[in-house]
């Protein structure tokens, strides 16, 4: 017996939900009925795209398709795809390359043309749905199969045509709203069959509709959107009797497929179709009517299928019986897994070794991590749709191009084209001798404000310009951009990211980490001499330093911190590499001889980077007296080896040391110290401490003590490895805005114990790149370039005595164990001082001796534990902001590594508009079903959508540093009344003062009744809880005005903001159509707590079990038969709306039991109902007496029998009544209604606690 061999693994990557008709139809369903695997991967999100990559390792074909390239993150992705040695396909139904300009995905050939006709070259194949498409495609790739589109039997279950229907005929169009333009091309046809026919005729329009066309008496608009199972059965429903699939004659609507006509086929409808490609294959009169542009042609088929009934019936039958005999999924299945199969084989036979999916893993999450960091296109016209637009970018772009890659010098044309508003001049240049006048010339006699320098294959985002711009608004003074930077690969995806540190002179001149892509304001920059005759990659920085020196301010050198510049990565030869390398030692040379600073700059190749460098040869040009202070406890031999390598190996002329001897014991260190005593020398001191160990204020006895101009901080477990090396660092003291400088400190292993201080790393401030190889470079060569640092460990701090003094030295109050000497180094920036960290000069430190010293019993190491608490919760408290935001180490990098890795969590991430500096707000949802859904995370999300606010949803409370890293203004949180919440909620309070707090209550917890399973969950203290939590609130905001006058006595501001619906988020239904003898549906949903509510129908149900169809959704009537009524239990809410509408209900009834709980409720139930237009029987209780047309009855269960008996004979009126309530729930309840209320309460604005939503709108 032969061994079975497992199916064919196919991996999907697409933007189309899975239910969708394109996934259905082109991949998901015939891919299945093959027998074949699928693995869907990918899903776009309103913010970001999530990966999910189970599968991908054993699948044995990739498919990428329709519009999933777009996004420049998605595009690196598609680079990392293409590396997996797995054949890759692109599958599309349309013609992406060339969208009319009418259409809503118009933008989308603007956006990813490029991208799209890369991806089919690279493809191994194409699969289409028409020969059409295939003659455009095959342009790109000539591997293209034709795929036609079938219909699923399981979804489309044929429906016999209607012979003579005892009703009005029914004219119908079924399509997306990308057909507008189509059915433009046939509104006056259908208009004058309108007005021949009157009420003969009814025209419905599902999916799309024109404006003037819906305006019309007798026609029927349904919403789309819907999934395609669900449009499916909705269009047999409609029980429509001539379809019509007019197409305007547009190179996109000729490769077209045939849908339109394989759906109303099944559906029982005698289709009416443009005479072009797609619907060649109809048989013009036998399987459809054809017909041209003009509206008579339109009219006179029109008028010939609504005369004849034979043969609307002919043509629907037969189009059915051909469909059904060609076109089934199941020969789609066959023919696809073919397709695939030869493709595979065909790919397997020059096939290599397969890249493991873990070592791709990185590039992955890049380019998930560049998607979200970046605004796409549409973001930014979503934003400008709601903000005043700014004057557009003027902008010089010099490109220098040597003219050997004309395809990149093209590539770069096209992205400076597609930056947002602004305006462009493009020249370029080539790099030869006299291009800086060149470039000079064009500058002085153009209008641009600001001067960008690319080379041929640089891309700049589209979103590049809108940043400068928002950033412009609060850099008024700035003269110099420069953004964050990744490379493009050699077959165009991103990779090599490099996020930059704010403006640091320092590190500017060991490597030109600002990169070659500056933006430079025209005016300044001429005014200082415009370019020099330096290599053109090195002309931005080289203007940069020189207006820099001649008094422009560095606070006018904005980094913004967005990965907006793509590189060209074109090889450089070594000897031009060298070349920049000594060209940029020279301009940084010139930068320091006009800065008179007694520095050499060496040219030095880079190591793991893309810049040129320079080491920095310092030379000591004044050596004032330095005092080293060096507190110790039982040093012994340590301190010895301090001292010893200090004096022998400083190599500084001119010395003071000062040991403070704090209370040691052991005999060798008190020897030893007694020794140096005896030595009777002023430069050698010890001065004992006979006190309790206290960092901080030894440190500040020994400055008192000292007489040096220069302090130096020292353990006595340190010592220099190197000759020279105190020299080195007093020499580094010489520019009079530079403090304090560090050396590099290591283990006793070799590794790197200390390369500066990152803030906020590890929750407060910790040691970048600890234990890390004394060989490894580091992030952008963060540990071999020197640098500015916020701050520095005073285990070797080199520091002007005259800042520590200006400072005030440590702190030995607050900071006596831990944190003083990050908290000195703060207090020296903020005087305008500069703190330097170099590798130049080694210490080895044998880091912990001195608190070991000090602790050696349990009751110390206790002690020493508080001691760091309250240090570490002081640190925090004084420096919280500065902690949040370290100019040094750049927001994309996460704080939970000190290896600089990019901070992937995607909600904490900052939002991709950020710069615009909208209201900042996090909000809290107590749960994630209902409440927290409607009262927090839709009004944030929508508003967000909107760009109103830049909002988040948090599963749970973020810390402080979080909050302040991501600048947040407001945090909006549901009804925190458990210890955990009220002590989390207290702690950001006390932390963050300034953060406004709303807090949202949608129900009366001190009312909830024994009845309700959840009052087991109630605290007694609710009352005080409640108090507790409106205490630490800035606002709270409720649902009804009940709830407010209920809890008025708890807080002063408290503002009354309704449910409401968003209609996107929910299935835009038909109206529900009762065929004669077929039973109501009535129904009921909602969860356990209104098991008390539903007792109202225990007497309803059985009694009409006979008349009507009675459905639960999510809890059981209590005290009757489970044989009455259909059982659906509750899903998680992500599915609730689904669910719901899926129960095609025609009577929904809200009832609610009068008590005060209740009466303090919403109208929520009545807003569901509501939106899927199914009407509704309710209570007559204050939250229902708010205005929607439904109807209210007492609590007596006889009125609520009469009424819904009543309604079984009523069809269309119980149709009309839940068009009537959906059109309310749409014009008076949309979130939006609401959205300003929101927005004010967040803000603080008070104008909106005077409005009135208690009554009906």
């Amino acid at each position: 017996m032969e061994p079975r061999v497992p199916p064919r693994q196919i991996s999907v990557f697409s933007t189309d939900a899975l239910d969708s008709a394109c996934a259905r139809l082109r991949l998901a369903d015939p891919i299945r009925s093959a027998g074949l695997v699928l693995n869907w991967h990918a899903r776009i999100g309103k913010d970001s795209m999530e990966i999910n990559l189970k599968g991908l390792e054993q699948a044995d074909l990739i498919v990428i398709q329709r519009a999933f390239p777009r996004a420049t993150g998605v595009e690196t992705l598609l680079d990392t795809l293409f590396s997996l040695g797995i054949p890759v396909i692109y599958e599309t139904d349309d013609l992406l390359t060339g969208i009319p300009g009418d259409n809503p995905m118009a933008d989308y050939s603007e956006e990813a043309a490029d991208i799209l006709v890369a991806l089919m070259q690279r493809c191994c194949a194409l699969t289409v749905s028409t020969p059409a498409l295939a003659g455009h495609y095959r342009h790109y790739n000539p591997k293209v199969h034709v795929q036609p589109n079938p219909i699923d039997e399981q979804i489309w279950t044929a429906r016999p045509p209607a012979v003579k229907p005892n009703r009005r005929l029914r004219v119908g169009f079924a399509g997306s709203a990308t057909h507008v333009s189509d059915l433009r091309l046939v509104e006056e046809a259908l208009l004058e069959i309108l007005a021949r026919h009157g009420d003969e005729v009814e025209l419905c329009l599902f999916g799309c509709a024109t404006e003037r066309l819906a305006s019309q008496p007798g026609v029927l608009t349904i919403g789309g959107g819907l999934p395609y199972a669900a449009y499916a059965e909705t269009l047999c429903q409609l029980q429509v009797d001539i379809g019509i699939a007019p197409l305007v004659d547009t190179p996109f609507n000729q490769a077209k497929s045939d849908i339109k006509w394989l759906e109303y086929s099944m559906a029982g409808i005698a289709g009416i179709y443009s005479r072009l490609p797609p619907y060649g294959q109809i048989a013009d009169g036998e399987t459809g009517l054809l017909v041209g542009k003009e509206p008579a042609e339109w009219v006179a088929a029109l008028e010939r299928l609504l005369q004849d009934h034979a043969l609307r019936h002919r043509i629907a039958s037969q189009a059915q019986r051909e469909v059904l005999a060609q076109r089934t999924m199941a020969q789609a299945g066959k023919n696809l897994a073919s397709i695939y199969e030869q493709i595979i084989l065909e790919h397997s036979h020059g096939q290599g070794s397969r890249r493991s999916l873990a070592s791709a893993g990185r590039q992955l999450r890049y380019a998930q991590w560049l998607d979200a960091n970046l605004a796409s296109r549409a973001d930014l016209v979503v934003w400008a749709a709601h903000h005043a637009a700014d004057r557009a970018l003027q902008l010089h772009a010099i490109v220098i191009d040597d003219g050997a890659r004309p395809e990149a010098t093209e590539r770069t044309r096209q992205t400076i084209q597609r930056l947002w508003h602004s305006q462009v001049r493009t020249d370029l240049l080539a790099p030869t001798d006299g291009w800086a006048d060149r470039a000079n010339h064009l500058l002085a006699s153009s209008g641009a404000e600001w001067v960008v320098l690319l080379w041929s294959g640089d891309q700049l985002a589209a979103a590049s310009t809108w940043y400068l711009q928002q950033r412009l608004h609060s850099h008024a003074d700035a003269w110099a951009v420069y953004f964050d930077e990744d490379g493009i690969s050699a077959t165009g995806g991103h990779d090599d990211p490099l996020l930059k540190p704010d403006f640091d002179l320092q590190r500017l001149r060991c490597a030109n980490y600002l990169g070659r892509n500056l933006f430079l304001q025209r005016e300044q920059l001429l005014a200082h001499g415009g370019l020099a005759p330096v290599a053109p990659d090195l002309a931005g920085t080289d203007a940069l330093l020189r207006q820099l020196d001649a008094g422009l301010p560095a606070t006018g050198i904005v980094h913004i911190a967005r990965l907006a510049v793509h590189r060209d990565q074109a090889p450089l030869e070594n000897s031009r590499q060298q070349a920049l390398c000594e060209g940029y030692a020279r301009v940084i040379n010139a930068h320091l001889a006009r800065r008179r600073l007694a520095v050499e700059a060496q040219p030095r190749l880079p190591s793991g980077a893309r810049w040129p460098g320079t080491s920095l040869q310092y030379q000591l040009k004044r050596a004032p007296l330095l005092s080293v202070i060096i507190p110790t406890r039982d040093g012994g031999k340590m301190l010895q080896r301090c001292l010893e390598t200090l004096v022998g190996e400083g190599g500084y002329p001119d010395l003071e040391i000062l040991v403070l001897n704090n209370q040691s014991r052991s005999h060798e260190t008190l020897d030893y110290l007694n020794g140096l005593h005896q030595l009777g020398s002023d430069r050698l001191r010890v001065i004992e401490v006979d006190e309790a160990f206290n960092f901080s204020r030894l440190a500040n006895l020994g400055a008192s003590a000292a007489h040096g101009e220069f302090l130096l901080f020292l353990n006595d477990d340190t010592a220099g490895l190197s000759s020279g090396w105190l020299a080195e660092l007093a020499a580094r003291l010489d520019e009079a805005d530079v403090a304090a400088v560090s050396p590099r400190l290591l283990f006793p292993d070799g590794r790197v114990q200390h390369a500066g201080i990152v803030l906020g790393l590890g929750g407060a401030a910790d040691f970048a790149y600890i234990g890390a190889p004394i060989e490894e470079a580091g992030y952008a060569e963060r540990l071999i370039c020197e640098q500015e640092v916020s701050a520095a460990s005073a285990a070797c701090l080199l520091i002007k005595r005259a800042a520590f003094q200006l400072a005030g030295g440590f702190d030995e109050e607050e900071l006596d164990l831990a944190y003083g000497d990050f908290d000195l180094c703060l207090r020296l920036r903020e005087h305008g001082y500069r703190i330097l960290w170099t590798p130049s000069v080694s210490l080895l430190h044998e880091t912990g001796h001195s608190l070991k010293a000090h602790t050696v019993t349990p009751e110390a190491i206790a002690k020493r534990s508080a001691s760091f608490a309250r240090n570490r919760a002081a640190f925090m408290e004084r420096w919280l902001e500065r902690l949040a935001h370290d100019p040094y180490y750049n927001p994309g990098h996460s704080l939970q590594a000190n290896s600089y890795p990019l901070d992937t969590r995607q909600e904490l991430m900052r939002s991709r508009l950020a710069e615009a500096n909208l209201p900042r707000l996090v909000a809290l949802p107590a749960d994630a079903s209902g409440s927290g859904y409607y009262r927090v995370t839709a009004p944030t999300e929508f508003a967000t959508k909107q760009t109103r606010i830049d909002g988040r949803v948090l599963p749970g409370y973020p810390d402080a540093l979080t909050l302040s890293r991501l600048d947040v203004n407001t945090l909006f949180t549901q009804r925190q009344v458990d210890d955990n919440h009220l002590q989390a909620l207290a702690a950001l309070r006390r932390d963050l003062p300034g953060m406004r707090v709303v807090m949202d209550f949608d129900d009366l917890l001190t009312a909830v009744r024994a009845d309700n399973p959840h009052s087991a969950d109630v605290w007694p203290d609710i009352e005080r809880r409640i108090a507790d939590a409106c205490g630490l609130s800035d606002c709270v905001t409720v649902s009804t005005a009940a709830l407010a006058d209920a809890l008025r006595h708890f807080h002063d501001d408290i503002r009354v903001i309704p449910n409401a619906i968003n209609p996107e988020d929910w299935p835009n239904l038909p109206p529900r159509i009762l065929q004669p003898g077929r039973r109501l549906r009535v129904g009921w949903a909602g969860g356990m707590s209104h098991a008390g509510d539903l007792a109202l129908l225990a007497e309803v149900i059985p009694a009409l079990a006979r008349k009507v169809d009675w459905v639960f959704f999510g809890l059981r009537p209590p005290g009757v038969s489970t044989k009455l009524y259909e059982f659906h239990p509750g899903v998680p809410f992500a599915d609730y709306r689904s669910k719901l509408a899926s129960l095609r209900l025609d009577l929904a009834l809200a009832p609610l039991a009068h008590h005060r709980f209740n009466e303090c409720k919403s109208n929520l139930r009545l807003l569901e109902y509501g939106i899927l237009g199914i009407p509704v029987i309710a209570s007559d209780i204050t939250p229902y007496q708010c205005g929607l047309p439904v109807t209210l009855l007492p609590g007596k269960a006889q009125a609520w029998k009469a009424e819904i008996l009543a309604r079984s004979d009523e069809a269309r009126a119980l149709q009309l009544q839940g068009e009537a309530l959906r059109n309310a729930v749409i014009t008076d309840w949309k979130q939006n209604r609401f959205q300003n209320a929101w927005l004010e309460a967040w803000t603080g604005d008070t104008s909106a606690s005077s409005t009135d939503y208690s009554i009906a709108p």
